[in-house]
């Protein structure tokens, strides 16, 4: 069950990982109650490791919402979250105006997100078992602002070999 309770660290670390946050609380017990069936199966050979990603990703879902909204810093708050199957979604709300929002500031939110995402291994972990990440911000009325969908990172530990953008999806390349 220790791939269920590190998968469970990363999805609540992935989006919701600041000093001025407080940390949501997992209950891995529930978590390994929900999922433990799939995990056992997967290990058997008859279940893909996605079905154990898809099963975490929607227990830890249920277990964040009951948390949120979680206040990240003086102007970022998870609303909520989601999970579709294997992706993991992070509906967060920023204190400003859409209007405001510069192609400029799209892309560092985006560029920023990636990095923080590809840059930690127990993410690109869950990335390489088929588990997105997909974050999408809103205004403090709810307009859309941006958002990013992250199905891959570069294979190594340096820096991005390319960045494709195109179709509503951003994403590194290997």
């Amino acid at each position: 069950m220790g791939d269920l309770r590190m998968l469970a660290a990363i999805l609540v670390a992935g989006g919701l990982a600041s000093a001025a946050a407080a940390q949501p609380q997992m209950d891995n017990d529930a978590l390994q109650s929900a999922c433990g069936a799939v995990e056992r199966e997967w290990q058997a050979g008859r279940a893909a490791i996605v079905d154990v990603v898809a099963c975490a990703n929607a227990e830890s879902a249920r277990q964040l919402n009951a948390q949120m909204p979680m206040r990240v810093d003086e102007i970022t708050t998870v609303e909520s979250v989601a999970a579709h199957g294997p992706e993991f979604v992070y509906n967060v709300r920023i204190e400003v105006d859409a209007a405001a929002v510069t192609a400029a500031m799209r892309d560092n939110l985006s560029a920023g997100t990636r990095a923080y995402v590809c840059n930690a291994a127990d993410m690109r972990q869950t990335i390489g078992n088929g588990g997105p990440y997909r974050y999408r911000w809103g205004d403090r009325s709810g307009r859309p602002v941006n958002q990013l969908l992250i199905d891959r990172c570069w294979a190594d530990e340096g820096q991005p070999s390319r960045l494709a953008v195109g179709g509503g999806r951003d994403r590194f390349c290997s």
